[in-house]
């Protein structure tokens, strides 16, 4: 995952919180507006997001979700596990 993409969920995470995690239409749509040059990225994120992988990240779920929800062909999808989650807590 490139940075410009790390920035660009940070800036989501920013500008409307953890609440556009809610309403996944929308946070679809503001990934496909800011990240629409990146497209690998973009559809993995998007896999994250619409399988609830995002929403259930918390300290102590990430790992269950994560051995819960990835398969060995979706090992990239991991990684996105831990971008939304740091940005999610902004760290």
């Amino acid at each position: 995952m490139t940075d410009y993409v790390i920035e660009k969920l940070k800036e989501i995470m920013t500008r409307y919180d953890a609440s556009i995690l809610d309403d996944p239409a929308r946070c679809e749509a503001l990934l496909r507006d800011l990240l629409s040059n990146n497209k690998k990225e973009l559809n993995i994120l998007i896999i994250a997001l619409k399988a609830g992988i995002v929403n259930d990240l918390s300290l102590h779920l990430l790992h269950k979700a994560v051995l819960k929800r990835c398969t060995l062909f979706q090992v990239s999808l991991a990684n996105v596990i831990f971008i939304w989650f740091r940005s999610k807590t902004n760290k």
